[in-house]
């Protein structure tokens, strides 16, 4: 009598899921509801029995089905009696469209913060749009507008509340996929990525499947009671469209980058505007020259990883150089041991190009501490000993650089610094006689060489950016007239 009032309590066995295996070419997983008081399992595929399972299991693959229409029967035998259930699988052909928005508005996002039980409904303008899975708090409709009425509704209780909504604006974005269901009456469509069952919502005639990727390899489920409808696989496009701008901007700055290399090489003049700072280190060496002092170039903190560091060690090279033709003892501190052998390799070589190698000594380039306030602490002892007439503070610094400049102020050095530092430039501009702000220091390389390559690089970047503060006065001007056909359209 138990067993009995169990049975008609359970019914039958409640299937879950038949899904293709997409990424083998052939096969379902199959996936019930566990069910109290089975004793085990039995799977059937067109009146062939495939599999025993034991009374625990809840899912079986049948790797061998090919990919076209079969029946499956799923049965639950219990001591004295079984249920079975029967279902099919059938291949259908989906049409899918890859929706895409274009300097326009992508959709309204409309989204809830009350946890509502079951199954929730989209309304837009009192009619129905979707009707999504529990537990999903968002939903952006692509079909929207601005000034459209929403509505969230519990399916299971009746509970209606109204949303957030947000207008969704970009200048390329994927859209999603819509879907043209090929299967009469309303059905529930799920996503079939990595092998695993994504809830898209339920609906009849077309559905729109927003939350996929344009990159993402996927397959569709349909189900209408215990047909299950599989739809071919979903290839991503050859061409992300949403990254069209960036295609653009990629194709402007090349262009702008070979024709200046193209110039370059002819031996036309460039123009690259005057940086005081870089214009200066001749005089600061030679004013040391003239002192009978020594120079001191200070590289920070950086790593051999980091940009400044970089930057520095092309503007070291220059120093040396010129600190060789002056015959003047350069000391460069460091504070990282690999910045230090690339430092003694830099100044090695610039002696040598300045045909005086005899005077590069190897003691002059050395490694300090690398903790930065001891670093600070050995520097300025340098400079109160040496008294040295021109300081260079080239890298990256932190809250050591007033410290170093104050010192080098104190001993009467002409100093020029240069980092992208932001925190630290004040302190450098109120303290040193010439300072390289942010990407001057960067520009350094193409300034001092004078290199084709470097200056075509430097001057297809100042394009660039007078195309983008263009632009931006452009999209500013046409926001304050209302030109809504260059922001998108919409209201």
């Amino acid at each position: 009598m138990a067993l009995t009032l169990l049975l008609l309590a359970q019914g039958p066995p409640q299937l879950r899921a038949a899904v293709p295996l997409y990424e083998r070419g052939k096969g379902f997983k199959l996936s019930w509801a566990p069910q109290e008081g089975v004793s085990g399992w039995e799977v059937w595929r067109d009146g062939s029995k495939l599999a025993s399972l034991g009374p625990s299991e809840t899912q079986f693959v049948d790797e061998e089905a090919s990919f076209g229409e079969h029946a499956y029967r799923l049965v639950a035998l219990y001591p004295d009696t079984q249920l079975a259930q029967e279902f099919k699988v059938k291949p259908v052909k989906l049409k899918v469209k890859a929706l895409w928005s274009a300097f326009g508005l992508s959709g309204m996002e409309v989204a809830w913060y009350k946890d509502l039980p079951g199954k929730v409904q989209i309304i837009r303008n009192g009619e129905p749009i979707i009707t999504l899975p529990p537990g999903q708090n968002s939903y952006l409709d692509h079909g929207g507008k601005p000034g459209d009425r929403y509505l969230v509704k519990s399916l299971q209780t009746g509970e209606t509340l109204e949303p957030h909504v947000m207008a969704v604006r970009r200048t390329v974005s994927f859209r999603g996929y819509e879907l043209a269901l090929p299967v009469g009456g309303k059905v529930e469509v799920y996503r079939v990525q990595d092998g695993e069952l994504v809830p898209v919502g339920e609906g009849e005639g077309k559905l729109v499947d927003g939350s996929v990727k344009h990159t993402a390899v996927v397959g569709y489920l349909l189900r209408r009671g215990n047909e299950f409808y599989f739809s071919q696989k979903v290839l991503p496009g050859w061409f992300d469209v949403a990254k069209t701008p960036v295609l653009v901007f990629d194709v402007i700055y090349a262009a702008a980058f070979f024709l200046f290399l193209l110039f370059a090489r002819s031996g036309r003049p460039m123009f690259i505007r005057k940086i005081a700072g870089l214009e200066e280190l001749d005089n600061a060496v030679g004013r040391s020259t003239e002192m009978g002092k020594p120079i001191l170039f200070v590289p920070g903190l950086g790593y051999i990883s980091d940009l400044p560091t970089i930057s520095a060690l092309t503007i070291l090279k220059h120093v040396a150089k010129k600190a060789a033709e002056y015959e003047t003892r350069i000391i460069v501190p460091n504070s990282d041991p690999f910045v230090m052998v690339a430092a003694k390799e830099v100044v090695k070589e610039a002696y040598t190009e300045a045909g005086r190698p005899d005077l590069y000594n190897d003691d002059d380039v050395f490694f300090l501490t690398r903790m930065q306030f001891a670093y600070a602490a050995g520097v300025d002892g340098i400079m109160l000993r040496q008294r040295p007439g021109a300081v260079f503070h080239m890298g990256l610094f932190y809250a050591e650089s007033l410290i170093l400049a104050e010192t080098g102020f104190s001993v009467g050095a002409i100093q020029v610094a240069g980092t992208s530092s932001v925190d630290q430039l004040p302190f450098f501009i109120a303290a040193c006689d010439y300072t390289l702000i942010g990407e001057e220091l960067y520009a350094a390389s193409a300034y001092l060489s004078r290199n084709a390559l470097q200056i075509a690089t430097l001057k297809a970047e100042d394009v660039f950016k007078v195309a983008m503060a263009a632009a931006a006065v452009i999209m500013s001007v046409a926001a304050g007239l209302g030109l809504k056909f260059l922001l998108g359209g919409g209201a």
